[in-house]
C-alpha cells in the first residue's frame, strides 16, 4: 500500500498527514516552523562547548619568537600582544621611536625565519613602519597586507633581532590604534616542533580559548606522541657502546653505532619481561651488514623460544612483541 505525505501550513505551524491510496489518513504530525530541527553545527558548538581541542586537525602555523623590544615600553610605549596568533596592538607610541622595535623575532646563531605575511591596520597618515636588521627594504606607509622575506642569521655566535619600528614626523608620544598581525599561510597538525615554538592548542569551538601548554619538553614522552621505551632508562637497559663490543652513542630514542668489535648485543634488557611491539627507523646499513633484534618467546603460548628479526637495509620496521616473562 502506497502512502503520500501532505503538508498544511497554518502560520508558524505545519501539519503533516500521511495518506494511503484509499484516501485514509494513517499518521499525522505537527511542527513549529520557528524551530530549526537541524541547527547549524558551528553555532551549536560555539554555544554549547566552552572549548574544543583536536590534535588530529590541522592548525595555523605562525613564525616563532615574535615579541617587542623592552625599550619600546620603557620609553612610554603601550602595546599588547597575542602570542598565539602573533598580533600586536599599539595604543601609544614611545617618546623616542628611533630604531625602537615594536615587533622583533629572536633568531639564534645560524638559524633562520621563513618568509611570512602580515596585515597592518590603523596606521596614521605620516607614519611609516620600517624594517631593521636585514629588513631594511621594508617601508610600510599605509594599511594593507605585506610579504616579509626570509631572514637568516649568518653569525655563529650572536643572536639577531630583525623586526619593525615606527618612523616619520610626529610619531613620538602620541595615542594611536595600530594593529600588526601575522596572516597564517600554512597549516599542519600539531607537532613537537610547532608547539615548542608556539605552545598553544588552537580552540576549534570558535570561542577563542587557546590552551597554553606549560612545562613540556616537546620531546620524548613530554609532548606529541611518545616512545614505547626510553633507552637511557638504566633500570631496564644496559648498553655496550663504549667498550669491548663497540663504540657509539645512545639517547632516549636513538642508538648510533660507530663501529662494532664483536657480533653481540649493543643494548640489552636487565630484566626478563614481556616486550612491546614498536616501530624503529634504521639508516646507514651497508650491503654486507645486518642489524638483528632478538627477544625470547613464550613456548607455552606457541611462540618461538627465540624470536629473531633481521634488518638488512635502511627503512622503517615494526619490531615483534613477546609475552615471555621469567619467574
Amino acid at each position: 500500500m502506497k502512502t503520500i505525505t501532505m503538508r498544511h501550513i497554518l502560520g508558524n505551524k505545519v501539519l503533516q498527514y500521511d495518506v494511503d491510496d484509499r484516501g485514509v489518513i494513517v499518521d499525522e504530525r505537527e511542527y513549529d516552523r520557528t524551530v530549526n530541527p537541524k541547527p547549524n553545527i558551528a553555532d551549536w558548538v560555539k554555544e554549547h562547548m566552552v572549548f574544543w581541542y583536536d590534535m588530529s586537525k590541522p592548525v595555523d602555523v605562525y613564525v616563532p619568537g615574535v615579541t617587542y623590544a623592552n625599550p619600546f615600553v620603557n620609553l612610554g610605549g603601550k602595546i599588547t600582544y597575542d602570542k598565539t596568533i602573533n598580533k600586536c596592538i599599539i595604543t601609544h607610541t614611545p617618546t623616542n621611536n628611533n630604531n625602537i622595535a615594536f615587533w622583533q623575532i629572536i633568531v639564534k646563531p645560524l638559524q633562520y625565519v621563513e618568509s611570512y605575511k602580515i596585515r597592518v591596520t590603523g596606521l596614521p597618515t605620516g607614519f611609516t613602519i620600517k624594517g631593521r636588521l636585514e629588513y631594511d627594504d621594508i617601508q610600510i606607509t599605509s594599511d594593507g597586507e605585506y610579504d616579509i622575506p626570509e631572514y637568516r642569521n649568518s653569525s655563529t655566535t650572536n643572536v639577531s633581532y630583525p623586526g619593525f619600528y615606527l618612523a616619520g614626523d610626529n610619531v613620538n608620544d602620541v595615542d594611536c590604534n595600530i594593529v600588526v598581525e601575522e596572516i597564517p599561510t600554512k597549516q599542519s597538525v600539531p607537532t613537537n616542533e610547532i608547539l615548542k615554538a608556539n605552545p598553544y592548542l588552537q580552540d576549534f569551538s570558535g570561542n577563542n580559548r587557546p590552551l597554553k601548554l606549560n612545562n613540556f619538553l616537546f620531546a620524548a614522552m613530554s609532548g606529541v606522541g611518545g616512545y614505547e621505551y626510553n633507552w637511557l632508562d638504566s633500570s631496564l637497559f644496559i648498553t655496550y657502546l663504549s667498550g669491548a663490543r663497540g663504540d657509539g652513542t645512545i639517547t632516549d630514542n636513538t642508538i648510533t653505532i660507530n663501529n662494532v668489535k664483536v657480533s653481540s648485543g649493543v643494548i640489552e634488557t636487565r630484566v626478563n619481561s614481556p616486550s612491546k611491539k614498536y616501530k624503529v627507523r634504521v639508516t646507514g646499513i651497508t650491503s654486507n651488514e645486518t642489524l638483528r633484534y632478538v627477544v625470547y618467546g613464550d613456548t607455552s603460548l606457541g611462540e618461538l623460544a627465540t624470536i629473531i628479526f633481521d634488518m638488512k637495509k635502511d627503512g622503517e620496521y615494526e619490531l615483534p612483541a613477546s609475552t615471555y616473562s621469567a619467574t
